[in-house]
């Protein structure tokens, strides 16, 4: 039987992420209202937090682990200068389409190597942001936000859902299958009320 368990892949369902939720709080972590998954380099960034709250990964049975060596596998939290990173009114401004006219990137420019489609996807302040998921022909709700990168990788943040979703592959180029919008279309059908 398949339980998803093999080559050390262990699925994040909204259980394992509740479960998470709960040990941080047992923590002090009362609220989280955006977690940014840092990549290689950025340790540097974390370690100038201020009061920081520094829980090493291992320690937590419901966070799933790395594979990369080097990889730091802690969670950080703090302030930067004594102020949060982002506030909500900030991540909602940067995630609204900032494009001319409020076009959509199909419009606006060209894929240079992705499968996903562009239409009725905007983009915001690093982000590209769903405006019409009909168009888009992927399950998703509007105004989710999210990402990739050159090797198939890709986070989406969906606040209408409540979910967020970090996928890491190493699949190049992300053009030869259509992976991201099958994980999308396969975390959305699994959605239910």
């Amino acid at each position: 039987m398949d339980d998803g368990h093999h080559r050390g892949v262990v699925p994040v369902t909204r259980e394992r992420a509740d479960a998470l939720a709960d040990e941080l709080a047992l923590r002090g972590v009362e609220s989280i209202d955006l977690m940014v998954v840092l990549g290689s380099g950025l340790g540097a960034f974390s370690d100038a937090l201020e009061n920081a709250c520094v829980i090493p990964g291992a320690e937590l049975e419901h966070l799933p682990r790395s594979a990369v060596p080097g990889h730091a596998g802690r969670i950080v939290f703090g302030e930067l200068d004594g102020v949060r990173i982002l506030g909500p009114r900030t991540v909602d401004y940067m995630t609204q389409n900032h494009l001319p006219g409020g076009t959509d990137l199909e419009t606006f420019g060209r894929p240079l190597f992705a499968e996903s489609s562009y239409d009725g996807v905007g983009f915001g302040l690093g982000f590209s942001v769903q405006l019409d998921p009909a168009a888009n022909k992927v399950l998703s709700s509007p105004g989710e936000f999210a990402w990739g990168g050159a090797a198939s990788t890709a986070f989406w943040c969906d606040p209408h859902e409540d979910i967020a979703v970090v996928f890491l592959t190493q699949l190049l180029p992300s053009s030869t299958h259509p992976i991201r919008p099958q994980l999308k279309q396969l975390v959305y059908q699994a959605l239910v009320d």
